[in-house]
């Protein structure tokens, strides 16, 4: 596989997109309904760009590790899917592919993947924008029921699944080359 930043730049892209909108399962929205899990995720990704200050080289790398993370844990849960870090190694049983648990690990690995890489923002003042892109991860899995009140986890299956994806796909980004 080609490493230049051209190619990986389109890479990058191309998740983002297929992440957003072309993963079976997540239709495009219909005017006037809620976005699916992933395009809440690409939501809050975005605004802490916005709020960062890192260059758009960095940005579409960030889309791409966020967006692969995601489709990780769709594909773990999906019968035929094939993970693009993992293959098939972590794909859950019949029983445990459901709608719920898909979320929640799609979540988890976007939050970990989230939280890593815009750890700049969270050292700001709290009163600053960028401080509250970054607590606006927090609050969305707070928001869904997967945090408590305090921010820890609730521990399930699918949170471990989400999280464990989040961090091999981190663990990529410190060893592709990139840096």
């Amino acid at each position: 596989m080609s490493k230049t930043p051209a190619f990986r730049i389109m890479l990058a892209l191309a998740a983002f997109i297929v992440a957003t909108a072309l993963l079976p399962g997540c239709p495009p929205a219909p005017t006037g309904a809620s976005p699916n899990i992933a395009r809440e995720w690409n939501e809050l990704m975005l605004q802490a760009m916005r709020k960062d200050k890192a260059r758009p080289p960095i940005y579409a790398r960030t889309a791409f590790h966020v967006s692969a993370a995601m489709y990780e844990a769709w594909a773990a849960y999906d019968e035929t899917a094939t993970g693009y870090f993992t293959g098939y190694r972590l794909k859950q049983p019949d029983a445990a592919r459901t709608r719920d648990n898909r979320a929640e690990a799609i979540s988890f690995a976007a939050y970990t993947v989230l939280q890593q890489k815009f750890s700049a923002l969270a050292k700001l003042d709290t009163t600053s924008d960028g401080y509250k892109a970054y607590a606006a991860f927090a609050q969305k899995m707070k928001d869904l029921g997967y945090l408590d009140a305090q921010g820890n986890p609730v521990i399930n299956d699918a949170q471990v699944l989400g999280t464990l994806i989040g961090n091999i796909v981190i663990n990529y980004g410190k060893n592709d080359g990139s840096n």
